[in-house]
This record gives structure tokens, C-alpha cells and sequence, in this order.
């Protein structure tokens, strides 16, 4: 991932540089001094833990577009404008949309043209947007993800956005908890663990992660994930579940033996037996055991929170579930 990080960085770099032949590379002094960080701002500034897209999102911070610019001035002079939520690339966003700055569409595409680092095609798409929001053709709020075309932009806007909306799950798993007795609370940990264990093998193992956009393909599969978890917690918070009966089990499990079956023997999309794509039996196998590792926590917790719902329920809505995973697979 470190390589295929730094190729797509260099492949940027050369981009910025042959755009930047035709457009003048935007300088500091190009700016309104008053919009840039004093001496006793960046003083202050240096003690944040966040970076200027945290604070233009509200990534685990309150959105705060002033400080979201002093700290994209910051990074503009540290990190040479080569990360695209960084620098350059919030301040054309900023300046865009006139967010704690007066409007400058014309700096945002001078931004655009040669100093935020992109695929040919995302900057000639960035220009264009902002021209017709220039000319009043377009109304939209600029985002520096809206003209994406390469793969790798495509997994660093999923990042940002999965990022912003795992902080915001946390946050309703923690309230949902709060009242949750002491040891309800200890065995949710060890349930946590055991999810996180089985997303992480799920994302790496059952995800191909051939081509420029894999990282998007995680992201997408994890949040995915995230989300069904938080709808269970959801739903044992109040000891509610599908009223599943003991047949339901057998036949969900039935069906789940089954589509395993299938998948181990004649998929053609396992790597073992094309060479195409990274999923490979041994990774299947990996998962499964995870899975496996994560339902029977599953069971035990709700044993504790909620007694009056049989583990065979439990079983049969995250099989359900497992069950549906495994068909994927089949069917791309």
C-alpha cells in the first residue's frame, strides 16, 4: 500500500508539473495577507491534533472554516501540497465556496490548474466546474471529490466520508450504551473485538483488491459492515429481533452451508482457480472462521442483555447475513 501511495504521489507530482507549464503556480503572496495565519495564530494552531480537513468536514471536530484555512496555510508551507485534503487542495474549496473568506473563483481555478495534485481529466473537470459556477451556470457547493476520475481519488474521498461517518456511528453506539449496566458494557467490548477482527479479515480477505480503486472497494465494504452492526446494537438495546423460529435457523443455515459449498468448489472467481483477482479459498476460510468467532460472541452477549430472545434467533439473523456475503462473491 506504502509503494502503490508513493507511485500515485509521484504520477500527481508530474501531473502538477505539466499543468503547471500553462497556468502560473499559485504563491503565498498571492493571497490577501489578512487571510493568512499570524505569527501568534500559527503558535496557537500548532497544538491541534486535527488537520485542516477535519475542521473543513467536521471530522471529530465542530466545522470551523477560519481555522480550516490558517491550518491549509500551514500545510502549504510543511507538506509541498502533495496530500489533496491538505493545503492547496481545502483552500480551492475554501476560496470556492466562500467559506470564512470573501469568494475568488478565479484563485480556486488558478488552485485548480496548478497546484492541487490530480489526474489530468479530475483538473480539466475541476476548471469546468468552476468556470460555470464563475458564469452562474452552476449553484453548487464545490467539493474538491465532485470530478473525480482516478481510482485512487476514488478510495481517498470513500476515506474522508468513511471517516466522517464512523465517528458519527461511535458516537450513536456510545449514547445507546450509556445506560447499559456494568457488565453488559464489559462484554460489549469483547463483542467489539471480535467485529472488528471479523471486518478487518472480511475487507482484506474476501474484497478484490486488484485495480486503482480497491481502496474504495474497502471502504465501501466496511462501512457496509459498520452499519449492519450498529443496527444490531440498535435492536438488542430494546431486545427486539425478527421473531425467528427454530426451522427459520435450518433453513438460513441450510443455505449458508451451501452457498460455502459452492463457493469452494466451483466459483471462478477465486484466485486458486483463475489467477484472477486477490480472494483466495485460504482467505474465504480465514473469514468464515472469523465470522464464526463473531456470531457465537454475538450469542453470549445476548445471553446477557437479552435472555428472553433464543440463541437461535441470534444465529439466524447474523446467518442471514453471512449468507448474503458469501452470494456476493459468486455473483461478481
Amino acid at each position: 500500500m506504502r509503494l502503490y501511495y508513493l507511485c500515485s504521489v509521484f504520477l500527481f507530482i508530474i501531473t502538477i508539473r505539466s499543468i503547471g507549464q500553462q497556468c502560473p503556480i499559485v504563491k503565498l503572496s498571492d493571497f490577501q495577507k489578512e487571510d493568512l495565519p499570524t505569527a501568534t495564530e500559527k503558535l496557537q494552531l500548532k497544538g491541534l491534533k486535527k488537520g485542516s480537513s477535519d475542521y473543513y468536514y467536521g471530522i471529530g471536530v465542530p466545522v470551523n472554516y477560519v481555522t480550516a484555512r490558517q491550518l491549509a496555510f500551514m500545510e502549504w508551507d510543511t507538506s509541498g501540497n502533495v496530500e489533496p485534503f491538505a493545503g492547496a487542495g481545502i483552500l480551492m474549496m475554501i476560496y470556492a465556496n466562500g467559506y470564512g473568506v470573501k469568494k475568488n473563483l478565479d484563485l480556486s481555478i488558478q488552485l485548480a490548474c496548478a497546484n492541487v495534485p490530480a489526474a489530468q481529466a479530475e483538473t480539466e473537470g475541476r476548471i469546468e466546474h468552476l468556470k460555470d459556477m464563475k458564469q452562474n451556470k452552476s449553484k453548487d457547493v464545490f467539493d474538491i471529490c465532485d470530478d473525480i476520475t482516478s481510482g485512487y481519488m476514488m478510495g481517498i474521498c470513500q476515506s474522508k466520508m468513511s471517516e466522517s461517518e464512523g465517528i458519527d456511528r461511535n458516537k450513536k453506539i456510545s449514547r445507546i450504551i450509556q445506560a447499559w449496566l456494568p457488565n453488559e458494557k464489559d462484554a460489549f467490548i469483547k463483542l467489539k473485538i471480535a467485529f472488528n477482527d471479523f471486518v478487518n479479515t472480511r475487507v482484506t480477505m474476501e474484497v478484490d483488491l486488484t485495480g486503482t480503486a480497491r481502496a474504495m472497494f474497502e471502504s465501501d465494504e466496511e462501512d457496509s459492515l459498520r452499519d449492519a452492526f450498529l443496527t444490531a446494537v440498535k435492536l438488542i438495546d430494546k431486545c427486539i429481533l425478527p421473531q425467528y423460529s427454530l426451522e427459520d435457523f435450518t433453513r438460513t443455515d441450510n443455505a449458508l452451508n451451501k452457498t460455502y459449498s459452492t463457493l469452494m468448489k466451483d466459483s471462478n472467481y477465486i484466485r486458486d482457480t483463475n489467477n484472477i483477482g486477490t480472494i483466495t479459498r485460504s482467505g474465504i476460510i480465514k473469514a468464515e472462521r472469523s465470522w464464526l468467532k463473531y456470531e457465537n460472541t454475538w450469542i453470549e452477549f445476548a445471553a446477557l442483555k437479552c435472555p428472553n430472545i433464543p440463541d437461535y434467533a441470534i444465529k439466524t439473523y447474523f446467518t442471514k447475513q453471512r449468507t448474503l456475503q458469501l452470494k456476493e462473491l459468486i455473483e461478481d
